[in-house]
Parts: structure tokens; C-alpha cells; sequence
């Protein structure tokens, strides 16, 4: 058996998670800027190769969804237990 070592690629130290306070200030962008889709299919093709970062309500059993592109710029949001869904663009 011929078992050779992986590189592992460690996440940037300097980048950190977003907070909830910037997903809202993101998924409100969205919303502001965006337009609300019911079309599923659409969504999906807009959110295939993005990045989901995801707050959750510390009210209620609640949470909501901004997608960012690997350009690292938000392209969609989602608040899914309400069935609201929103593109940029």
C-alpha cells in the first residue's frame, strides 16, 4: 500500500466568520436591491456555486440565508421558512 501525505489547506487566519448583525445588513441589501422570485429553478442555477452564510433568530425558531460568489459579493438571500427568496441582478 502506497500512502503518500495530503496538503492541507488551511482557511486565511486573517479572514473571520461574518456576524449576524452583517448577514442582516447583507440580507436586507438584497431584499433592498434585489428582486423576490418564486421560481425555484432560477434560484438554484443563481445560488449553485456560492458560499451560504446563515443567521439564526434568537426570537423565534426562525433563520435566513444571504449566497455570496466567489468574487466574495452577496448574489442572493433567502428567509426560507417564510418563502421568501430574492436575486441580485
Amino acid at each position: 500500500m502506497n500512502i503518500s501525505p495530503q496538503t492541507v489547506v488551511y482557511p486565511d487566519p486573517a479572514a473571520t466568520p461574518l456576524t449576524n448583525e452583517q448577514i442582516d445588513d447583507l440580507y436586507y441589501y438584497v431584499c433592498q436591491h434585489g428582486k423576490m422570485t418564486d421560481n425555484d429553478n432560477r434560484f438554484f442555477l443563481a445560488i449553485a456555486k456560492t458560499e451560504e452564510v446563515t443567521a439564526i433568530s434568537g426570537d423565534a425558531p426562525d433563520y435566513y440565508s444571504v449566497f455570496i460568489n466567489e468574487e466574495r459579493w452577496p448574489v442572493a438571500a433567502a428567509a426560507p421558512m417564510d418563502n421568501l427568496f430574492h436575486l441580485l441582478g
